[in-house]
Parts: structure tokens; sequence; C-alpha cells
């Protein structure tokens, strides 16, 4: 059984992976340093327990790449199953490899200026699947992605016998978020080898432009697309009072709370606690397996400059409104500024979007994958209800409009019908639930 090498935590701040000691393939022995990573202060090499083969994980962060608790680097693979071991890398670890691999640390102008220590020959996590596809041994083969990174482009053309080319521009195009050390920079991924519709010979017109696709709109493009496409997305849609709910936001204001919590942060407690009664929401279908979640990770889309980026607040059941609210501010924060750690994208299992502000009322979301679930939210407007049928009493209340897709393969109907109501239910007692 392969040893798996993670990230330990030693409790620094913005730590960096400065360089591999070991090289992908390398033979070491139990005790031996592998990796050595730091920050502006101080470094620390991280050893190994184990014997074996040194196997560097397609998604690790490449040198000069930001580090969290827990992420996973490699593995040590014993000798009798070198011959037959492969990556697991699942359907999420993808998708979010893909995000990882459009982002990186960039370096301040304080930044150590000694020479750059050999990198390992790097290939995207698409690019290592294909070549494994194909049968092809990709280790000779010149990449010509950002900093000679293997892409799936390179694996076809070696595989074709067809020199590979570089993207125009793609050597440099990228948009910096900022210039502190713990931000990131966006660069498109490689193209593939998907046909295009084809810019006429003659060019465009002079009122129409070609917009390049900046990485986290092609990751969110593909992501939609995959979405769409394989699964059986329904959408069920209700009005809810939530007078109750616009009396305790103005509580907490009134009481000042510092952050007062966003509606979204009153909707993610509300959320979790209507998943009680329908776990069946709380799931995904990874390697066609339906996954029961035992924590509630809840995503809140946010909007931001490069395009859509989904944070989770985890283990939302556990903690108080107070907690929920600072960690979401913080994590909104670090989105918009680009300074986001990659552990706070992933292990998501439900997802709220909201685009009430924008005075939408009801909407039809897109599942994120590969979460089972997705809630849209939509504005809060006054309106003249009947509040007492039996003595056909009117009034003005607060109506907001819930929108919940989710997929019929891992859910029915019923289960997800009872989990907008149950969540109706709440949102309607706000004021003596929380």
């Amino acid at each position: 059984m392969a040893y798996e090498i993670y990230m330990p935590h030693i409790g620094w701040e913005r730590i960096r992976l400065l360089k591999w000691l070991k090289q992908d393939g390398d033979q070491i022995l139990r005790g031996d340093l592998v990796v050595m990573v730091g920050n502006d202060d101080r470094t620390r090499n991280i050893e190994v327990f184990e014997t074996g083969t040194l196997k560097i994980h397609p998604a690790a962060p490449e040198p000069g790449m930001g580090l969290t608790d827990g992420v996973l680097l490699g593995y040590v693979v014993p000798e009798n199953e070198i011959g037959v071991f492969q990556v697991p890398l699942s359907e999420s670890d993808e998708i979010m490899a893909q995000i990882s691999s459009s982002l990186e640390i960039v370096e301040s102008d304080q930044a150590n200026t000694g020479p750059e220590p050999k990198r390992r020959r790097a290939i995207s996590p698409r690019a290592r699947r294909i070549a494994h596809e194909l049968g092809f041994v990709w280790e000779d083969v010149e990449g010509t992605g950002k900093s000679g990174r293997i892409v799936e482009r390179d694996i076809r053309a070696a595989f074709d016998g067809v020199a590979p080319k570089a993207l125009p521009g793609s050597g440099n195009r990228s948009l910096t978020a900022g210039n502190s050390g713990n931000n990131l920079a966006f660069e498109p991924p490689a193209q593939t080898d998907r046909e295009a519709p084809a810019i006429p010979n003659g060019g465009l017109d002079g009122d129409i432009r070609a917009l390049p696709m900046n990485a986290i709109r092609q990751v969110i493009a593909e992501r939609m697309s995959i979405s769409a496409h394989t699964t059986t997305p329904v959408t069920l849609t209700t009005e809810v009072d939530a007078t109750e709910l616009v009396l305790l936001r103005e509580k907490y204001v009134t009481e000042q709370w510092d952050p007062v919590p966003a509606y979204h942060d009153i909707l993610m407690k509300l959320v979790a606690d209507s998943l009680r009664g329908c776990p069946e929401l709380n799931t995904a279908l990874i390697e066609g397996n339906i996954v029961q979640h035992d924590l509630v990770n809840i995503g809140v889309t946010t909007d931001t400059e490069r395009g859509l980026l989904v944070p989770v607040v985890h283990d939302v059941r556990s903690k108080s409104l107070q907690v929920i609210a600072e960690e979401s501010a913080k994590l909104v924060e670090q989105t918009q500024a680009g300074t986001l750690p990659l552990d706070k994208l992933r292990e998501g299992t439900f997802t709220i979007t909201n685009l009430g502000m924008y005075d939408i009322d009801a909407f039809t979301p897109i599942i994120n994958l590969p979460e089972c679930a997705i809630l849209g939210v939509g504005r809060i407007v006054p309106k003249v209800v009947v509040v007492d049928e039996r003595t056909l009493t009117t009034g003005i209340r607060r109506i907001m409009a819930l929108s919940l897709t989710f997929d019929h393969r891992l859910v029915d109907g019923g289960p997800a019908a009872k989990f907008l109501q149950t969540l109706k239910s709440l949102i309607e007692k706000t004021q003596e639930i929380l």
C-alpha cells in the first residue's frame, strides 16, 4: 500500500513549497527529506517514514505556490507495487486540479533572488490521463504550457508525431490580482483539441471583438457544460415569508454584531438544519458511487473580476451563526482579493447562490458538481398577502423566492420537496430558532 505524504501542521503563516529535495521516481529511504517548505522568515524540510519510490501527486503545488495544512503532496510506493501504481484522481480532485493549475503565488519585491532550483518536468492532470489512455510515455515530451508544463495538446501532438506549437501569447498572458506575496495570478489553461467556431478570414467587423477567456472563465465553462450534460437537473421553486428573517437581521444590525450576518450566513445555518431530514441532498456522485457526507460544507457563490468562485464554509452544523458570519466574511474578502487558499474551495457538499441583490425573483441555478443540489435565493420584496385564511385578513409581508435544483439521479422529487418545505418553515420561524 502506498504511503501518502501530506503537508503537516507547523503553525506558520503564508507557507510556500520552496523546492523538492527528491524528484518524481527517485528511490527514497525511511527518514529521507523530500521537500522544503517555508515562508519569508524560515524554512523546514519534510521527511518521510517509509521506503520506496517517490511519486509526486499531479495536483501538488508547484515550487513557489502556497501550501495549506493537509495538502496531499505525493506518495511513497513500495517496490512491489510500483509497476501497477496509479495516482488516484477522483472527479472532484480533477476539477480542483484544473483550478489549482491556474493559480500561483505572485512573488513580492522582497522575495529571494537566488538561482531557481531545477524543477521536475510538470504535466497537467488532464494530459497525464490522456497519455495513460493512449499508452504513451510522456516523460520526454517538451511542454508548451506555462513554464514548460506538459498539457494535452503536447501529448496528442507527440503521439501523432507532430511538433506542438504554443498558443499565441500563452507564455506571458496573465491577469495579476495584486503585488503582495500571497496574491494569486491567473493564466488561461491549455487549449484542447475541441473544435471551435473559426474567425472569418477577413477578420471581425469593426464593432465586434474577440475576447480571450481567462483561466477561471474556462474552468467555469467546462464545469457548467459537464453539469448540464451529465446530470438530470430538476428545479423546484417556492415562495417563503421572509419577514422574520429580515427582522432578525435588523436586530443584529441594531445590536452592532461584528460582522453583521449576511442573509446567506443565516440561510447556511437553516439549510444545514434542514438537511438533517433530507440527507439525500447532502450527497455526491463520485466515480459511479453515491457518497453520503456526514459533514455539511456549504459553498456560497462569489462573483469576482476573474469569474465565479465558490468558497466553502466547512462543518456548518457545528458552528454558531457568529462564527459562520466571521468565516464567511473572511472568505468573501479573500476571494475578492485573490488570496483565497485552495483548501477553501474544496470539499463542498451543498451550494447557495444569491441573486437577490440584482432584483432577481427566481432563477434556475446549475448544480455545482459533484454535489447533488444547489439553492438559488431571490430578492426579498414586500407583498400584500393573506395572513389569515379563516378571516381572509391581508397584510404586507416580506416575500422571497427559493429555487432548488437537484440531480434526479441521486434523489427523487419527494425528498427534495420535503427539504424545501422544511427550509421554508424554518425561515418563517427564524427568530424562534436562532
